[in-house]
């Protein structure tokens, strides 16, 4: 039998234990706590920075860190845009604005198609070396496309988002790009960008903040008959393949496939 003594000096020494614990575990939770509203601020600042949304704010636009036009799509897709050489492409755009001044500073051909004659006068001075067509009926506007025989990038972002999709694919050339702007949104770009899933594009979102505004998605279709992403695209479904093949378990007389 336990002496009292040393069973209530093993209580005592328990319940401290416990208390320890639970005071560690709170301290903690309030230290990591406060160092993140004490980070917190600093990390904001740098991001609203670096992406430009500051800039954006500012110049009621469009621009990065530095004060230079750029599209109104979601700050990933920029970043992805920025590392891409566009100085031999011919780039149909429909919806002028600031990615029209982008598009013809870094682009062989920019053309802008726009239904608002105060906007497209305001453009034609934001962009001196772009093309801004204005289009006064919607068969106009919508037959833009039929401008060139073939266009290496075409931006879906501005009116008859769907019938602009339809009349443009096919002078999208083998291995072009076309971008969809806010294609989470119904009646904007959401059914553009399930048209153009639906006609076998790649299709790549990228979500993010755009602009001033908080969260929004662009989305990247490449013509599915460009080569060098198929192979990619397949070399990518062999090796899942492989790797789920590998981690299938296996049952007696039934050997893993290789």
């Amino acid at each position: 039998m336990t002496p009292p003594a040393t069973l209530r000096y093993r209580i005592e020494q328990r319940v401290n234990r416990w208390l320890m614990r639970v005071m560690l575990y709170r301290f903690h939770r309030l230290y990591t706590l406060g160092w993140t509203i004490y980070t917190a601020p600093r990390w904001a600042w740098r991001a609203l920075w670096a992406t430009g949304m500051l800039r954006s704010g500012w110049a009621a636009g469009s621009v990065d860190r530095h004060g230079k036009p750029v599209p109104w799509f979601t700050h990933p897709c920029i970043e992805w845009l920025t590392r891409q050489d566009w100085s031999a492409v011919h780039v149909l755009e429909y919806g002028s604005g600031w990615g029209t001044a982008y598009w013809s500073a870094h682009a062989a051909e920019a053309v802008a198609v726009e239904d608002n004659p105060a906007w497209a006068q305001r453009v034609r001075l934001m962009a001196p070396r772009a093309y801004v067509l204005m289009a006064g009926t919607p068969e106009g506007y919508i037959g833009a496309a039929t401008m060139r025989a073939e266009w290496d990038v075409i931006i879906i972002d501005g009116s008859y988002r769907l019938d602009c999709a339809k009349a443009a694919l096919p002078r999208l050339r083998k291995g072009g790009l076309m971008i969809v702007d806010n294609s989470d949104v119904p009646g904007a770009g959401l059914e553009p960008a399930a048209f153009l899933t639906q006609a076998g594009l790649v299709r790549a979102d990228y979500w993010g903040t755009a602009g001033i505004a908080p969260w929004e998605c662009t989305s990247v279709f490449v013509n599915s008959r460009c080569r060098a992403l198929l192979a990619r695209r397949q070399k990518y479904e062999r090796r899942r393949n492989v790797n789920m093949a590998a981690h299938l378990p296996t049952t007696p007389g039934q050997s893993t496939p290789d």
